[in-house]
């Protein structure tokens, strides 16, 4: 499978015919409140991260303390295998999982953390989950609501694309899970990074070197050893980092009729963005 960025154009053809400014005030639209959403979770990080010394500590003081990059499924997330589809939380080492290869490969650790908070504050940014709405990527996917954590990267059109940039607060939403008290995450660690099939979405493995931001990161460690080596990406990541980029992405996509300089991940996110729409339509 190619790990070679498609083009803007490429994606845009495969995916919108030109932009109009129907479908550019929609995505506007869609943008705004997101994009205000996305300043102020970035103030309050930016003020989190001044308060604390570095390392995996959140910072907030009703959310027991965890690495916010430890990207996962939430608890209940079916994954398929050959035989059928299963809860993460059943899965255990050496289970074999279906890869968007059509591959079955085994499981070689999973990782999880457990995380509280108390009944009268929200959920940290970093922790709440992002729920993909049932058909919010195409006509078959995903199959059933889908929730990840934030920095959790979805496989669309050959990229990796972090599912917090891809929110557009109708068929892709920020759930806070209001009632709510605690949330179990776990992540799947295949021998190489992989995409597996989370409620029938190409969702990404576990990557990366770092293991010790899991509840469970001893037993990583009995097992295998403290070093990890590094895995080569399955495909290229592209991500939104911070407010100037969503500011500067959102008015890519609010010019695109006239002056289309959208990159890829503006372009596909514009297009589930306008599928959001029609659907509701």
């Amino acid at each position: 499978m190619s790990t070679t960025v498609k083009s803007a154009r490429d994606i845009n053809a495969s995916l919108l015919a030109k932009p109009n400014l129907n479908t550019s005030r929609r995505n506007f639209i869609a943008g705004a409140s997101v994009l205000a959403g996305a300043l102020v979770a970035t103030a309050v990080s930016g003020r989190r991260a001044l308060a604390q010394p570095p390392g995996c500590t959140l910072g907030n003081p009703n959310v027991e303390t965890h690495n916010p990059n430890c990207h996962c499924f939430l608890a209940g997330t079916r994954i398929a295998t050959p035989d059928k589809e299963v809860a993460i939380e059943e899965l255990r080492i050496g289970d074999v999982v279906m890869t968007v290869s059509g591959k079955p490969k085994p499981i070689k650790w999973i990782g999880r953390n457990h995380y509280t908070r108390q009944p009268s504050q929200p959920w940290n940014p970093d922790i709440a989950p992002i729920k993909v709405g049932r058909f919010a990527i195409d006509d078959a996917t995903p199959c059933r609501d889908l929730y990840l954590s934030p920095g959790h990267a979805i496989y669309l059109h050959g990229l990796l694309i972090p599912v917090e940039n891809l929110v557009n607060g109708r068929s892709i939403v920020v759930d806070q899970r209001a009632d709510a008290v605690s949330l179990d995450y776990y992540h799947i660690d295949l021998e190489e990074h992989d995409v597996v099939l989370a409620e029938g979405a190409p969702a990404e493995t576990l990557g990366g070197s770092d293991r010790s931001g899991f509840d469970n990161a001893e037993e990583y460690e009995m097992l295998y050893g403290s070093s990890v080596g590094p895995k080569r990406p399955f495909a290229p990541l592209v991500s939104l980092n911070g407010g100037r980029q969503q500011l500067r992405s959102r008015l890519r996509s609010a010019i695109s009729p006239v002056y289309d300089i959208r990159q890829p991940l503006d372009v596909i996110r514009d297009h589930i963005a306008s599928r959001a729409f029609d659907i509701a339509a």
